[in-house]
């Protein structure tokens, strides 16, 4: 049987830039799982943009909660700020001026996209628009950059958007985003389940799709799609 999210991971395109919004008491952990355990079952090359090591906290959640983390363990990582590793670690990017990182993320995607398809996932967005919020054109021409790569068939990039983090620390940036990515996915826990729908969509067979998944089942999948591999 497969996970429903699984759909999200495959009707949506190379070239497509994904939000994945969650709130505070959300699992993002279980849903990054998914994402990463079915584009290394179909042979993409994972590059994960971790923001102050959301990451290492991501995988933890995962291995409390009883998933084999090794699946995190061959990953290529670009880490902005941190320092807890995860993964195959190919740099580390001081969080300093806007531009500085603009040119380093872009130098270092481009020489992977030479190997092949990318799934490029960013976790910790809100983290690092939090320290942005003081300066609007730093915060734009940050948006800017993320959202340059649409249209880009090499990549398929997923951002995870912490929606509490966002709104606070720079309410604009949230209508941005959802104005100019290709697919808006909103996920709300109610109880012990993940209910999730699709606000937007370019692909019509996702556009409006909605489902509901509980937590001992998602774990149950998950689980069952770790034995199978």
């Amino acid at each position: 049987m497969q996970h429903p999210v699984v759909n999200i991971w495959e009707k949506t395109k190379f070239g497509e830039t994904v939000l994945l919004e969650y709130n505070s008491i959300g699992f993002p952990s279980f849903g990054l799982y998914s994402l990463v355990s079915w584009a290394k079952k179909n042979g993409y090359m994972v590059v994960v943009t971790d923001i102050l090591d959301t990451l290492k906290i991501y995988m933890e959640h995962a291995r409390l909660s009883g998933l084999d983390v090794n699946v995190f363990h061959d990953i290529k990582v670009i880490k902005l700020g941190g320092r807890l590793e995860v993964g195959n670690v190919l740099r580390r990017i001081p969080i300093s001026e806007e531009s500085v990182i603009e040119k380093e993320i872009a130098k270092l995607l481009e020489s992977l996209f030479s190997e092949g398809n990318v799934v490029n996932i960013v976790v910790g967005v809100g983290k690092l628009f939090a320290l942005y919020s003081s300066s609007v054109r730093d915060t734009l021409s940050l948006v800017n950059f993320m959202l340059s790569f649409v249209g880009d068939e090499r990549r398929k990039t997923f951002y995870f958007l912490n929606l509490d983090m966002i709104e606070k620390a720079e309410p604009m940036i949230l209508p941005m985003f959802e104005e100019f990515a290709t697919t808006v996915v909103r996920v709300n826990k109610r109880g012990s389940v993940f209910q999730f729908k699709v606000l937007k969509a370019l692909n019509l067979e996702l556009d409006s799709f909605e489902g509901e998944v509980d937590v001992k089942e998602g774990m149950k999948l998950l689980k069952e799609s770790q034995s199978r591999d």
